[in-house]
């Protein structure tokens, strides 16, 4: 993104919210442009902007707590930015509890469970999500690789 596309881009998003601050799409689309911009930037420019989506995400999860996509980037600022892993392990089971299907949540919480040993509590988020929704691919693909293990 040029640097002018994302300056209008960014006023618009700033436009958006300034005139509507209780919509939580609003601060979910600025949460999102400051993570893009976090990950196109490196040290502590990127450490800002993704501080301040995760300001955003907050927000918009606070607004709409029943949207699982704002928790599941919490859930990636949580475990990569701040490492704060109970927290991380909080926002994405939050995330897979309101969208069985969302693999990026569940592979990051069971990613999470296995690094700390807790195997058995990684096959029961598996299941819990399998049986919630028979399209919760990623959880029928990881219960199948742990009954392998």
């Amino acid at each position: 993104m040029t640097s002018v596309a994302g300056d209008n881009l960014l006023n618009q998003l700033q436009e958006a919210l300034a005139s509507d601050p209780d919509n939580p799409s609003h601060h979910f689309n600025l949460g999102l442009f400051f993570w893009k911009k976090g990950e196109e930037t490196v040290g502590e420019e990127s450490k800002r902007y993704k501080e301040k989506s995760a300001e955003h995400f907050v927000a918009s999860a606070k607004l709409n707590p029943s949207d699982g996509a704002s928790f599941r980037f919490l859930g990636y600022y949580y475990s990569t930015t701040s490492v704060d892993e109970q927290r991380a392990a909080k926002c994405y089971q939050r995330a897979v509890n309101l969208s069985p299907e969302d693999f990026e949540a569940g592979e990051g919480l069971c990613d999470l469970l296995d690094g700390s040993g807790k195997e058995s509590l990684e096959m029961a988020v598996c299941r819990e999500a399998s049986d919630k929704s028979p399209r919760a691919f990623w959880a029928f693909r990881r219960l199948g690789y742990l009954q392998l293990n």
